[in-house]
């Protein structure tokens, strides 16, 4: 629980102060002093969290209610409902980067002109929806986006922005718009 696990920090922080550990070390000292009295070594199988590729099979399966509303939203829109008549109003970036990441990557320009015009991603100040927004109009040839997408381009310089927006441009075969 909670209560053991922070209590377990705590002690290997104030005990380790300062000093080096290895995976090894720290794996021995975590089942002797939280695992072991707990009976939980075999049931977190730790060798597997730390030494394999993926996820354990122990993983536990985390949902979101908030992603799954912006998913049924994703559907409905699919489906023909206006942007307009989605219920966005008490969504966070974290639930608009969902939606965007999540919309079909063939989105006709009419579409793609109705999103904008609904929630404004074009002149979003939010780099993280910028990056996604600019994907989707690349790959739909949303020109209305060019003089914003030329304007990050110029002004940002994280990778992790840039690196899927040229793939965009290169896929589309839109190198062009570079």
């Amino acid at each position: 629980g909670r209560e053991a696990f922070d209590a377990f920090l705590k002690t290997f922080f104030t005990s380790h102060a300062f000093q080096s550990m290895h995976t090894e070390g720290f794996i021995d000292y975590l089942e002797k002093n939280l695992l072991e009295p707990a009976n939980l070594a075999e049931p977190v199988n730790l060798k597997a969290w730390i030494y394999s590729p993926g996820l354990p099979d122990n993983c536990p399966a985390v949902s979101s209610q908030r992603f799954a509303n912006v998913e049924a939203a994703i559907e409905a829109w699919k489906a023909g409902t206006t942007s307009t008549e989605l219920n966005t109003a008490e969504w966070n970036s974290s639930e608009w980067q969902h939606f965007l990441r999540n919309l079909p990557q063939s989105i006709s320009l009419e579409r793609l002109t109705e999103l904008d015009q609904a929630f404004g991603f074009t002149q979003s100040g939010n780099s993280e929806i910028l990056a996604l927004w600019f994907v989707r109009a690349i790959h739909g040839r949303y020109e209305p986006a060019k003089p914003a997408l030329e304007d990050f381009l110029s002004r940002v310089g994280r990778r992790k922005f840039l690196e899927p927006i040229y793939l965009a441009m290169k896929e589309s075969d839109q190198l062009d718009w570079a």
